[in-house]
């Protein structure tokens, strides 16, 4: 018998394997970044199928075999279609998605990162379609900066512009090879 882990999470990605299976790459706010794979989640009938939708903020009841998590039931409370429906939207989320499936990797618990990335989708989804394009530029700027700062990528108190920032960024992630 193994032991039903439920937490709160965003769907950061997922690859498809075998003939309707996938694996979720989810980060969580017990666990941090999590590859979870869900059995039959590509078929019509499949109860998981529309819960799991790319940047989609849900909770989740995984759990823990020896060699990886599997998701045994998701309840989305943010649909991915407030984020899809602005194309700048839709742009961060995936550009804060991919640093997050690049830069966290592991299991490790991260209030700091859990925040910000959930505080991202929030906002989008609510506020939005509010948003001028120097809005959006800046938002990413900041987030990302937040990110890498808290994962010892960059210092961000050292950065007086935006310009600085963005160098800074790009530097970390050259540096980084990930």
């Amino acid at each position: 018998m193994h032991q039903i882990y439920r937490t709160e999470g965003v769907v950061l990605g997922r690859k498809n394997f075998g003939e309707a299976n996938c694996v979720f790459f989810i980060y969580t706010e017990e666990f941090g970044r999590v590859d979870a794979s869900a059995q039959g989640a590509r078929y019509l009938k499949s109860k998981l199928r529309y819960n799991l939708g790319l940047f989609s903020l849900g909770k989740f009841s995984l759990i823990r075999s020896r060699d990886y998590w599997r998701i045994i039931d998701a309840e989305e409370i943010i649909s991915p279609v407030n984020i899809a429906s602005v194309s700048e939207k839709l742009a961060l989320t995936a550009r804060v998605a991919g640093i997050l499936k690049r830069m966290a990797q592991g299991e490790e618990k991260n209030d700091f990162i859990w925040k910000e990335i959930k505080n991202i989708i929030v906002l989008l989804s609510e506020n939005g379609d509010k948003f001028k394009k120097e809005d959006f530029q800046n938002l990413e700027i900041s987030t990302i900066l937040n990110i890498l700062n808290n994962l010892g990528y960059v210092d961000k108190s050292r950065f007086s512009s935006r310009k600085e920032a963005v160098l800074a960024i790009n530097k970390a992630f050259h540096e980084s090879h990930l």
